[in-house]
């Protein structure tokens, strides 16, 4: 009867052995971030309406000009550019019109966004039907504020643009202006 007890209890230490060394296994999964270009461009709501106004003699001589601060605001992903352009002439209700390359743009740095967009670049645009760039950054940035400034002919260049016979009352010219951003 010994025997079988001391049979039992090797048995029992090889049961107890095996599962120590029991095999282990892995595997592997691939976890992509899918990053898609978003590119955000919002013109601040309450200045929506530009008024370029020549009131004074010296006005029509030098020109008048309009900055509006923060008035673009971007968001990117990336490098991106700005582009603007009219729906056309300058037109009154009459029909007159003054030629859109008269007044020009300029955009410059507002508030800075939360990330710094590094050194955008900035050109001087005359006013056209044409897409035409304003901003170019290689760089993106998170809310990123611009500047810009509207400036209207100088010279007495719409001296002859006053519409008489209206009773005194001024003389309004429009165009709409269209930005539009895209990925670099």
């Amino acid at each position: 009867m010994k025997r079988i007890v001391k049979v039992m209890a090797v048995a029992a230490v090889a049961f107890v052995s095996g599962t120590v060394n029991a095999q282990t296994t892995s595997d592997q999964v691939t976890l992509n971030i899918n990053l898609n270009p978003v590119y955000t461009l919002i013109v601040d709501g309450s200045q929506k309406t530009v008024d370029l106004t020549y009131n004074t003699r010296e006005d029509y001589d030098k020109g008048v000009s309009a900055l509006k601060n923060n008035h673009l605001t971007v968001y990117s992903t990336g490098g991106f550019e700005v582009k603007v352009k009219t729906d056309g002439d300058f037109k009154a209700k009459s029909g007159e019109t003054i030629d859109a390359k008269s007044v020009s743009v300029e955009a410059s740095n507002g508030d800075l966004d939360k990330n710094n967009m590094i050194s955008p670049s900035y050109s001087k645009v005359d006013l056209s039907a044409s897409d035409t760039q304003l901003i170019s950054s290689k760089s993106g940035g998170v809310d990123h504020k611009f500047n810009v400034n509207y400036t209207g002919a100088a010279n007495h260049a719409y001296v002859n643009k006053y519409i008489s016979g209206n009773g005194g009352a001024t003389s309004v010219y429009t165009s709409t202006l269209t930005y539009t951003i895209l990925g670099l």
